[in-house]
Parts: structure tokens; C-alpha cells; sequence
């Protein structure tokens, strides 16, 4: 073994950004964590949570026939009373508990799992892993409490029947309203 050091001039140090390997990387996480976010354990709780909206439109425009007849005949009494509902139940309950589930999952349920490390492991930088999984949590939680928001409104309409809607949607003053 010698003890000689070779030395050579080291190569210009880059200070731009790679952003396409960023966003590769993003991509990547992102479909990791939709993944988890919908298939995983942990998903039963925010399913049950998201169903409670429309499990109560369900009941109130099917089950009750009172309920239902009142729908029909006094249809601005409805909306309102539907509006009610969404802003206390679904937008300042179920959103807000639904998205503290989501977000607090991303992190607190990698490090419960001990799977955190992996991540850090890798070759990515923590800004892109923390972008990745809120951008994951993000998707979630939209297309969850969107879909709420849409049974939700489904079964409202479902008890005025087919062509009540049809007429309220497409003729007249509320035609603009979708």
C-alpha cells in the first residue's frame, strides 16, 4: 500500500435545482401515499366519517316518507335546511375532522408503522417528501369530501323525482345554478 494521496481539481458545484427530478420524485411519493390514503387501514375511520352526511340524506329523503313529501312540496324550505346541513355537519365537522385524520396519518402513521426511515433513506430530499405527501392528502381529501358533497346532494334531489329536477336544473330562473 503506498501512502501517496492523489489529488485532483474538483468539478464546479451546481447551485441550480433539478426540478424535474423533484417532481419525479413527488410523483412517485404521490402515488404511494393516494394509495395508502384509500387503501390503507387507517382509511375505514375517514370512510365512516365521510358517509355519515349522506347516510343522513339517505334516511331523511327515502326512509321517511314524511321527510320526503316535505321535500317535494316545499322545496325552497329543503334547500335551506340542506344548506344547514352542509355548512354544520359536512364543512365544519366532517371536512375539518376528516382532513386533521388525513394530514396527521401522512407522518404520525409512518412513524407508528417504523416506515418513516425508508423515505429517509432514500435519495430525496425532505422538502420533496413533505410536498409529495401534502399534495397526497390533498387529492384525498378532495375527491373524499367531494363525493360526500355529491351523494349528499344526490339523495336531495332524489326525493323531488326525475322530472321536478329536470325542470328545476334546466328551465327557468335556476337554470345556471350547476
Amino acid at each position: 500500500m503506498s501512502s501517496i494521496v492523489e489529488t485532483g481539481e474538483a468539478g464546479a458545484v451546481t447551485k441550480g435545482h433539478d426540478w424535474g427530478l423533484w417532481l419525479r420524485q413527488i410523483r412517485a411519493i404521490l402515488k404511494l401515499e393516494i394509495r395508502k390514503n384509500f387503501w390503507g387501514r387507517r382509511a375505514l375511520l375517514l370512510y365512516l366519517l365521510a358517509a355519515v352526511p349522506v347516510i343522513l340524506m339517505f334516511l331523511l329523503s327515502t326512509v321517511d316518507s314524511d321527510a320526503s313529501n316535505d321535500i317535494r312540496r316545499n322545496w325552497s324550505m329543503a334547500q335551506e335546511v340542506f344548506g344547514n346541513i352542509y355548512e354544520a355537519l359536512i364543512l365544519r365537522t366532517m371536512v375539518f375532522f376528516g382532513c386533521a385524520w388525513i394530514f396527521m396519518n401522512l407522518f404520525r402513521g409512518e412513524v407508528v408503522d417504523k416506515s418513516l426511515h425508508y423515505y429517509f433513506l432514500s435519495a430525496l430530499r425532505r422538502e420533496v417528501l413533505v410536498a409529495g405527501k401534502y399534495f397526497s392528502g390533498l387529492v384525498a381529501s378532495a375527491v373524499l369530501f367531494t363525493l360526500t358533497t355529491a351523494g349528499s346532494l344526490f339523495f336531495l334531489y332524489y326525493a323531488r323525482g326525475y322530472p321536478a329536477n329536470v325542470n328545476f336544473l334546466f328551465d327557468g330562473r335556476d337554470s345556471g345554478r350547476f
